[in-house]
């Protein structure tokens, strides 16, 4: 079987608040907006900025210490693994 990696890093500006949330069963999960910009060249040469977003959530102990830290306008850095839903 072919052996396959999921991972990923970002660094970028959190956009919004921190959303904290709770799973039925009591479970913390912390939903960050992660906001940044890439600088792509258009087809008359010109260098324009195209901005990008992403959702990243955290759950359990990790959500509930980060929930009270972050706050909007923070630069942060995320490791994790993509899952689309």
């Amino acid at each position: 079987m072919a052996r396959s990696i999921n991972q990923v890093f970002l660094i970028g500006t959190l956009a919004v608040s921190p959303d904290m949330r709770y799973t039925p069963g009591g479970v913390a999960v912390l939903e960050l907006t992660l906001a940044g910009q890439d600088v792509v060249t258009d087809g008359t040469g010109q260098e324009r900025e195209v901005p990008w977003y992403h959702r990243v959530r955290l759950f359990g102990r990790q959500a509930e210490m980060w929930g009270d830290i972050l706050e909007k306008g923070q630069l942060v850095f995320v490791e994790g693994r993509l899952e689309y839903r």
